[in-house]
């Protein structure tokens, strides 16, 4: 192995700022909050889409058994939500 050798394997565009990354416990996927959307980057499976948020969900980390918990903020408030995965068709 060569780590001196830096490859791009991927490359993200952002409409905003990044607001937390998280890689899913078997590293196929990862999941990131874009301007306070959340939205999946997926490297081998099917595509996972969130249900839409009026609220802007930010600081996702990816638990152990598959869902994800993140900080919604609604005018100044934040409260902790916990999400599972909708895997599209």
């Amino acid at each position: 192995i060569n780590v001196s050798t830096q490859q791009t394997a991927f490359t993200l565009t952002l409409q905003g700022a990044l607001d937390g990354l998280s890689w899913s416990p078997s590293s196929n996927a990862f999941v990131y909050s874009d301007n306070g959307k959340l939205i999946a980057y997926v490297l081998h499976g099917a595509p996972i889409t969130f249900t839409k948020s009026a609220n802007e969900q930010i600081s996702p980390f990816w638990l152990p058994d598959g869902r994800i918990l993140c900080l919604n903020l609604v005018q100044g408030t934040q409260t902790l939500s916990i999400l599972a995965i909708q895997h599209t068709p």
